[in-house]
């Protein structure tokens, strides 16, 4: 999918990974020029990961500042149990089938 906005056209990007997705994003300018940005956070559901990109690609085009995504992995492993764990700004998160709950 790509969208246009003030000359630029904004290309989200979305990978999945341990049971979430990724969000990054390509802008090019009316000139062709592009620019690729990282991977800018990792969400429970592909549509998030999509608008988010969006978002964030808005804001950095208008010189406002970013959006922080909704929570920042600071790593994650496979558990005893063979379930992906992802340890997430102090708590973690149970994967499973794609779905994220809470570990108490």
């Amino acid at each position: 999918m790509e969208m246009q906005y003030r000359g630029s056209t904004i290309q989200p990007m979305v990978a999945p990974s341990h049971g979430t997705f990724d969000s990054s994003v390509i802008i090019r300018d009316p000139y062709g020029n592009q620019r690729s940005h990282g991977t800018l956070g990792r969400f429970a559901s592909h549509n998030a990961a999509t608008n988010f990109a969006v978002v964030w690609a808005i804001a950095c085009l208008d010189g406002d500042a970013v959006p922080r995504a909704p929570f920042e992995v600071v790593g994650s492993y496979r558990d005893h149990r063979g379930l992906d764990e992802v340890r997430v700004a102090g708590s973690i998160l149970r994967i499973r089938s794609q779905a994220l709950s809470p570990v108490a």
